[in-house]
């Protein structure tokens, strides 16, 4: 069962919140990102193989609208 955002956020103080963006990658900020109470994650992100960049933890995954027309872009090409 998922959890609902009031149960994430219960005694936490702050969040971080992740964007996707390649300028990310040219920092190893993965310890830094990991040691937050909660990290928040954007639309289509994958953390495998740039743990050392971004780290590991999700929190909170924001899916906008975006990742319908990902998805359908990758199913037909």
């Amino acid at each position: 069962m998922e959890k609902n955002y009031i149960e994430i956020m219960s005694g936490k103080k702050e969040i971080l919140i992740i964007a996707n963006g390649e300028s990310i990658l040219k920092n190893d900020y993965g310890d830094f990102i990991d040691k937050h109470p909660l990290v928040a994650r954007i639309n289509n992100y994958q953390t495998k193989g740039f743990e050392k960049q971004i780290g590991r933890k999700t929190d909170i995954w924001f899916n906008g609208a975006n990742s319908k027309l990902k998805l359908q872009t990758a199913k037909y090409s």
